[in-house]
């Protein structure tokens, strides 16, 4: 028998904590179930219902079931167990934000293929989630439907085949169009000189996210044994998460997003110089501000890494947009200043975030001909389609540019052998 602080029988498999916690451990069928909850009651309710699950099945208990009870037991059950942490909870995320409004209190066994293709065609007029977003979340509701015909709850699964046709969807914003921006050479010498000339805590950071085209979580969750300075190269083994579940920030380190995103990557340009003066600046500093008491670090977990704050705490993807934004509104009020006193049109810093220093990177290792799987390996990408959808969107928007170089270096060439075949001929 589990007792409470107080010393009261709680039953067995139940515990209390000195937080007032309590929490159930129990093996039922060779399952192992652990729960817990600050109201014992809600808690035991809980426990014993998977106790009935585990032993009678689930046709018997979800047989009557709404589209939130049967999810909530198919993901904890099927897909949560399978998936990284960060990963699992973007599905009950994407779940909860997209399809349990609509369809979360319906009885699971009453939701034809006819509400379905209702729900679809209100939300392509009026779409609330990128469009990648919803599909996704079809493709789980499609899994979710065919267990419950694998357990007979239903016999047909309105989710079948179900996905939006992104040209019959008016968005209400251009995500291609921004999701495949990139800096040009110039906005480059702009970005890099300005956080250079006022000696910025996070120059080096913005330098080697540029050279490398690390991923924003990869950049922050990369550890100075990550760097062979002898080899010249760096290894990507793991990235920062950084999320919100059940209100609460989580923060730690984990495997990289795929098995193709483990890689290495060779200094490009003088990231390799950069990073022995960075290793040297950060270093003393940050031994300052643990001197000073400035330090809100986590030594054991984050105690290695490349670039933190200058309080020692992991640079976000949050924080790493807000250093952007920052430098962004700050050059262009400065211009905007400036072409005013100097009476012309101002030409002002474009909208920028963290990816899109990696589609710089992919973007001109492709424009100076490195082999296009060279730059798979190196950007990580599992399908070589993936980097080739990248740039071929830049292409596009740089035709005219492409196609008149070509013209000036070819052109001249072609009427001339042309001018000669024709001499031969005539004379």
């Amino acid at each position: 028998m589990g007792k409470s602080i107080n010393g009261e029988d709680l039953g067995k498999g139940y515990y209390q904590k000195a937080n007032g916690l309590y929490y159930a451990k129990k093996g039922v069928a060779g399952e192992e179930i652990y729960d817990s909850d600050m109201n014992l009651e809600q808690l035991k309710r809980r426990v014993n219902k998977r106790i009935k699950i585990i032993k009678e099945g689930p046709g018997v208990i979800f047989k009557n079931a709404t589209l939130n009870e049967w999810f909530m037991w198919w993901y904890e059950k099927y897909k949560a167990p399978r998936l990284a942490e960060q990963s699992a909870v973007g599905v009950l995320s994407k779940y909860k934000n997209i399809m349990a409004e609509h369809f979360g209190d319906s009885k699971l066994k009453l939701i034809t293929e006819l509400d379905v293709i209702d729900f679809l065609e209100a939300w392509t007029k009026n779409p609330t989630h990128a469009v990648n977003s919803m599909n996704t979340c079809l493709g789980y509701m499609n899994d979710c439907f065919e267990k419950a015909i694998d357990y007979n709850l239903i016999k047909f699964n309105p989710f079948k085949d179900k996905k939006i046709n992104e040209k019959r969807c008016i968005q209400k914003r251009k995500d291609k169009e921004f999701s495949y921006q990139y800096l040009s050479k110039s906005d480059q010498e702009i970005l890099l000189q300005y956080f250079y000339e006022n000696n910025h805590w996070y120059y080096a950071m913005l330098y080697v996210a540029l050279y490398t085209g690390m991923r924003v979580g990869e950049v922050g969750g990369l550890q100075w044994k990550d760097i062979d300075f002898e080899k010249k190269i760096i290894y990507i083994r793991r990235a920062l998460v950084n999320f919100y579940a059940d209100g609460k920030k989580r923060l730690f380190l984990s495997s990289t997003k795929t098995e193709n995103s483990v890689r290495i990557i060779p200094f490009v340009k003088d990231v390799g110089v950069i990073l022995e003066k960075w290793y040297e600046i950060s270093k003393d500093f940050l031994k300052r501000q643990k001197i000073n008491g400035y330090w809100k670090g986590n030594e054991e977990e984050f105690g290695d890494l490349v670039f933190t704050t200058k309080l020692g705490t992991p640079v976000t993807r949050y924080q790493f947009e807000k250093i952007l934004n920052n430098f962004e509104k700050s050059y262009n009020k400065e211009e905007k200043l400036l072409s005013t006193v100097e009476q012309r049109i101002p030409v002002y810093f474009p909208h920028s975030y963290p990816h899109m220093l990696r589609h710089t990177f992919c973007t001109y290792l492709i424009k100076a001909g490195i082999d296009v799987k060279i730059v798979q390996r190196l950007m990580g990408h599992k399908h070589l389609s993936t980097t080739l959808e990248v740039y071929y969107h830049v292409q596009e928007s740089d035709m005219f540019d492409e196609i008149e170089v070509f013209n000036k270096r070819e052109v001249d060439t072609l009427k001339t052998s042309y001018i000669n075949m024709l001499y031969t001929k005539t004379s």
